[in-house]
């Protein structure tokens, strides 16, 4: 090691040097599972406000949409196109 080097690390207090893996893993736990979660859950969200609300509301409907109509009908032939 670089003398420079040592002399920097005698001169950082002890606690700044070096972070453990418990610190490190529970940082990462938290970054990943929050983040995560907050992330899949705003996808879903906004899945639901966007197209899958609609859809509901246009199956309760009386009379349904052509569009809708299509689809049930592509549906029952197997979704073949």
């Amino acid at each position: 090691m670089p003398k420079a080097a040592r002399n920097l690390l005698r001169k950082t207090p002890a606690y700044h040097r070096r972070m453990s893996f418990t610190s490190s893993m529970l940082i990462g736990f938290f970054l990943g599972f929050a983040f995560g979660v907050g992330c899949a859950l705003a996808v879903m969200y906004s899945i639901y406000l966007g197209g899958y609300r609609a859809a509901v509301r246009d199956s309760l409907l009386a009379s349904h949409p052509p569009r809708f109509a299509e689809a049930v009908a592509r549906l029952a032939r197997g979704n073949r196109g």
